[in-house]
């Protein structure tokens, strides 16, 4: 197993259905908080981390490909709609 330095939460996953909103196809009844506890366990960390160490050394650049990385993978799930 690869040991990154940079690792997703359930807490970035909601952060861009909260970014996305008007984008989530269906909650189910469910928070974005619950939803995110799910889908963390569905995405693909090691594509997403490696997004965002491939973006930046800088923190804040890595975050938002790792946030847009997140946000390829919702849409592939179906949990977005663009």
């Amino acid at each position: 197993m690869t040991c990154l330095a940079f690792q997703i939460t359930s807490d970035d996953v909601e952060c861009v259905l909260h970014s996305y909103s008007l984008r989530v196809t269906d909650t189910k009844g469910q928070s974005f908080e619950q939803m995110a506890e799910e889908l963390i366990e569905e995405l693909d960390h090691e594509r997403i981390e490696q997004a965002a160490l491939a973006a930046s050394t800088e923190l804040d650049e890595q975050t938002a490909a790792a946030y847009e990385e997140i946000k390829k993978s919702l849409v592939e799930l179906g949990v977005l709609e663009f």
